[in-house]
């Protein structure tokens, strides 16, 4: 009897330890068998499903059940915790007899999943949704985004049964487990760092720490450990940081061309130099933009090229009028260096190429003859 006992002592030890929750707080965990379907599922059979190692998958039906350890009272509250992959929206709640609802309904994409791989801590308390006089929900429903839509392509891999609320059950979370992942995932940081003049490599890698860590510390903070919300924001930020320096990395000769077509236009007083200058700058600013915009700092240095090639168009805005060349010194005739006094402009060249004079005298007409072109901001 004492050794059973003891048996029974080391279970429950690694059961608590496992889920990272403290033995004060009471749970179960669902069995994923085809002999544990939910009863009170009236449109599907465990025939419609694919039970495989402790896990199942749904696929193209509205949706399906299972048995819950034990039957949740009216009035109680239970924190799921489900973990999984879907290739879509899902919903989950507490069932009742005869397919009748009896508790709030969680959403998935309202609470910040689109697709991909899942781990939700779930809050349900029973309630008599339906109002069809029921006192105890025995199954746990997981159904389609809506009415009428059914399940892309989800498999569940664990469900757990947490007897208490979702603020108590917070309270009870063993931070241990937390701080090691923590520690994993700054490790993790550490290697991105040496990968951001890589972008293939630093994609496949920042994808681990994406999916994997940052979703982890979001889903603790949702649940109120504080540390974790901390936690979440050191290692979003640095990683929204080296991953804008990776991209920026990548896009490191569409920054030079505006860089170099900016300097170009400066130093040139030619019409057309200066339109090349700018149809080159604004082509790779804009690619580079719409590469980074995601992140803050590459954000930034797009902006910057952006506005480079915005300086560019009002130096071509400036040579076609007279009033504001002038003032400027924008399109003034260079003299001469070959002694005859002529005050013909010698030719610059193009950003990147070499114009003929009957080239850069029929481009200067068009430009000239046009209206001042105004800055769009």
């Amino acid at each position: 009897m004492k050794k059973l006992f003891a048996f029974t002592l080391i279970c429950v030890m690694m059961l608590a330890l496992a889920v990272g929750v403290s033995a004060d707080v009471e749970s179960d965990v669902v069995e994923i068998v085809p002999e544990n379907f939910g009863a009170n599922v009236a449109a599907t059979t465990a025939d419609d499903l694919t039970w495989e190692n402790g896990t199942v998958t749904a696929v193209d039906i509205p949706l399906f059940g299972l048995q819950l350890p034990k039957p949740i009272q009216l009035g109680e509250t239970v924190v799921v915790k489900i973990k999984g992959t879907s290739e879509g929206d899902f919903r989950v709640w507490l069932l009742g007899a005869g397919e009748k609802t009896f508790s709030n309904q969680y959403k998935m994409s309202e609470n910040g999943f689109v697709e991909g791989a899942f781990e939700k801590t779930i809050e349900l308390t029973a309630s008599d949704f339906d109002s069809a006089n029921l006192t105890e929900a025995d199954n746990l429903c997981i159904k389609g985004a809506a009415y009428g839509v059914n399940i892309a392509n989800l498999t569940i891999e664990s469900v757990e049964i947490y007897y208490c609320s979702l603020d108590e059950y917070a309270q009870q979370v063993d931070t241990s487990e937390m701080d090691a992942k923590l520690t994993e995932a700054q490790g993790k940081i550490t290697e991105l760092e040496g990968l951001v003049n890589d972008i293939d490599a630093f994609e496949e890698a920042v994808a681990v720490v994406e999916n994997e860590y940052l979703p982890y510390f979001e889903e603790m903070a949702n649940i109120g450990v504080e540390a974790a919300t901390d936690a979440y924001s050191e290692l979003s930020k640095k990683v929204e940081e080296l991953h804008g320096t990776a991209i920026l990395n990548s896009l490191s000769d569409y920054v030079k061309t505006v860089e170099d077509s900016y300097a170009k236009a400066k130093e040139s007083t030619d019409a057309a130099v200066i339109e090349e200058c700018y149809n080159a700058a604004k082509e790779a600013a804009d690619h580079v933009y719409g590469k980074s915009v995601l992140y803050a700092n590459a954000r930034t240095k797009a902006t910057e090229l952006r506005e480079m090639a915005a300086e560019i168009k009002d130096m071509i805005a400036a040579l076609s009028n007279p009033e504001t060349a002038a003032a400027t010194g924008a399109g003034t005739e260079a003299p001469s260096n070959d002694n005859s006094g002529s005050t013909e402009k010698k030719d610059e060249g193009g950003c990147g190429s070499t114009m003929s004079a009957a080239a850069i005298m029929i481009s200067a007409a068009a430009v000239f003859g046009c209206a001042v072109i105004k800055r769009k901001h």
